[in-house]
């Protein structure tokens, strides 16, 4: 992470780019930013989320990366919309 080798241990990749992203866009929201944000789900190989069910076929793998893509995209949404914490 941020250029150090950082060890993930049973952490799902696109869950750790998620908190960054909307972690980045919650502390700038106020003001004008750019955010390049290239989602890992959905490119192959389809790998299963932390939703799918053991013995899935890649069908199913498929539509549970969509659903995962989903839930994150809502995620920022709500990100975006809510008000900033403060630090304490």
């Amino acid at each position: 992470l941020n250029g150090k080798p950082t060890p993930l241990g049973d952490r799902y990749i696109p869950d750790l780019q998620h908190e960054f992203v909307t972690d980045f866009i919650t502390r700038h929201k106020d003001g004008p930013f750019f955010l390049y944000y290239s989602l890992s789900l959905i490119h192959g190989p389809i790998l299963k989320t932390p939703h799918s069910k053991d013995g899935a076929d890649e069908n199913q793998l498929y539509d549970d990366n969509n659903a995962y893509l989903d839930k994150m995209i809502a995620k920022i949404e709500q990100s975006r919309t809510q008000p900033q914490r403060k630090p304490r």
